[in-house]
């Protein structure tokens, strides 16, 4: 079974493999269970933790079972889009999804996992020699263990929405958000009303000049408690190969 398909965690639990993981309460002890995994260095490594955190609010997959850990290995280029802050260039869907889920920390210093071809295979290609590999193979190495919280940001049911609203609006990270929700759907600048509103405390306001990019979890929570609210959001929150983040 490859671990690089989905389709291979869905055979463990029907296979019996898991039948022994006790479940415990989300707010109870951390389960005797702990996810270990090397990234491939691919964009499906990238698509693999991204939904490895997703699975977390809902507590599907190994998360049904509890706060179950996970340690990973990964480049130094997915590491940075994880663990970008507001206003870094590299802050995307993936970093504000795992700073909403888990306590994420380095499990080691990226020092101990160099130099790569010494711990790593397959080694960077000679140059002269055409191969066809990835360019990323040969790049620094992260390991950092992530323990979902016991408070969630995103509730239970609300991932697909969170998802919608982060994709459509990192397309248009550097764009004042007044002028971004209309990618939400048509009229969603209306939003704004319920993050500017004189009446509303300072601290449940979003400024309209901030970007997508420049958002911090709590501004994230506040647009998503709005949109929640917005009597005309959009039904299907399916998300098309036309709407991409911007490099």
């Amino acid at each position: 079974m490859s671990g690089h398909s989905w389709d291979t965690y869905s055979q463990m639990e029907e296979t019996g493999i898991l039948k022994d993981v006790e479940s415990q309460p989300w707010d109870g002890p951390v389960p005797n269970l702990h996810f270990v995994s090397h990234l491939p260095v691919s964009v499906k490594g990238e698509q693999l933790v991204a939904q490895l955190f997703r699975c977390i609010p809902e507590r599907s997959w190994l998360f049904q079972y509890g706060r179950v850990p996970m340690s990973i290995i990964l480049t130094d280029y997915v590491w940075s889009r994880l663990s970008a802050p507001p206003r870094d260039s590299r802050r995307c869907k993936l970093a504000v999804i795992s700073e909403a889920t888990a306590d994420v920390k380095p499990a080691i210093d990226p020092a101990e996992l160099a130099p790569y071809a010494d711990y790593f295979h397959p080694v960077p290609v000679v140059a002269g020699v055409h191969k066809s590999v990835s360019k990323r193979i040969g790049q620094p190495m992260h390991a950092f263990t992530a323990i979902p919280y016991e408070e969630q940001v995103i509730q239970r049911g609300d991932t697909e929405k969170w998802d919608f609203c982060l994709r459509r609006l990192f397309v248009l990270k550097n764009t004042p958000l007044k002028a971004a929700l209309n990618s939400l759907a048509p009229g969603a600048t209306s939003l704004m009303k319920d993050l500017t509103d004189a009446r509303i405390p300072m601290e449940e306001r979003v400024k309209p000049t901030k970007s997508p990019r420049d958002l911090t979890l709590a501004d994230w929570t506040l647009l998503l408690r709005a949109f929640n609210n917005w009597p005309f959001r959009p039904e299907d929150l399916m998300i098309t190969d036309a709407f991409k983040e911007e490099d």
